[in-house]
């Protein structure tokens, strides 16, 4: 699969390899559109080991050279632009990004929309979607897109905006975006200052605007609001690693009683090992996810037994 999406975005012809008689400039622009209807099989593929699928993804949102290392056709592209729009049920989604090799390496590259049917349309939707006069507009915003040009943040201030400029702006919002989070959330959402100045630009191009003003920067934050949503409903409360998981999901059943270590383990079916557990507390304790106090009263040998309480808020 690695293979095939490099082999999709990689240079098809120069003028070196054709005279020119039938040689499309267009096609060095290496442009590759990927729609997934079944996205939890590319998650399963890229899981596997050996699959060099994970390492083309990371590399495409990086801009780095593409690249299929199989010995009998090693495949190359530089200087593509690579599209992937995934479909997948929440379920299906939660059942592949629990391990650190999907979640922590891969998810931070996409933006994640939760959709759901608004209403039913037993003859279909609005078949006109693409006028003239869009195509037109696309049309133009393509052509201008195609000269090579820095997209710089305007530092003119706009009065539609109270006097304050994008430049300003994004310095302002700059540092909530590039804050750390925790779990596994935090990683899906840590590329956020990328991912807005990306979409940004990107509707500072569609608009044939040389510089990205407020109403794009505006737009682009939107988009990464309903997208951080999204991720926070998805993976809110959780870490990405089973055992751990299930230790937050007991402590949180006790909400503000507290939890016993002895009633995680019994709930747990005594499959994880003490010490894991001790282990587990100590390091979501460090994360902030949760926090000790001292049961009132004396436990069984004298001594004050330890609660755990979730983190909320």
């Amino acid at each position: 699969m690695g293979q095939g999406a490099v082999e999709g975005a990689q240079e098809r012809g120069s003028d070196e390899e054709d005279d020119g008689e039938d040689f499309d400039p267009g096609e060095v622009e290496k442009r590759l559109y990927v729609q997934e209807p079944e996205f939890g099989s590319m998650l399963t593929v890229m899981a596997r080991e050996g699959n060099s699928l994970s390492s083309v993804i990371r590399n495409a949102w990086d801009d780095r050279p593409l690249r299929s290392m199989v010995k009998k056709d090693p495949l190359q592209s530089t200087n593509s632009h690579v599209t992937i729009v995934g479909h997948v049920t929440k379920e299906e989604l939660l059942k592949h990004l629990t391990e650190s090799k999907l979640g922590y390496g891969i998810a931070n590259r996409f933006l994640f929309m939760m959709v759901s049917r608004s209403k039913q349309l037993p003859y279909g939707g609005e078949q006109n979607l693409f006028t003239k006069a869009f195509i037109k507009r696309l049309k133009a915003a393509i052509k201008f897109a195609k000269t090579h040009r820095r997209v710089d943040f305007c530092k003119e201030p706009e009065e539609e905006y109270d006097g304050i400029s994008a430049y300003d702006y994004w310095g302002d919002v700059y540092g909530e975006l590039s804050e750390d989070r925790q779990f596994l959330l935090g990683s899906i959402i840590s590329r956020a200052e990328s991912q807005v100045r990306r979409i940004a630009t990107l509707y500072a191009v569609l608009d044939k605007s040389e510089v990205v003003r407020m109403a794009h920067l505006e737009a682009a934050l939107a988009v990464w609001a309903y997208a951080e949503d999204s991720a926070n409903l998805l993976f809110g409360d959780k870490t990405g690693y089973r055992q751990v998981d299930d230790v937050l999901r007991v402590i949180r059943a006790h909400g503000g009683d507290g939890c016993r270590k002895t009633k995680i383990h019994e709930t747990l079916g005594n499959n994880v090992l003490v010490r894991r557990i001790d282990q587990i507390l100590e390091d979501l304790e460090k994360a902030g996810g949760i926090y000790r106090e001292r049961e009132d009263g004396e436990g069984k040998r004298g001594g004050r037994a330890e609660l755990w309480f979730p983190v909320t808020g």
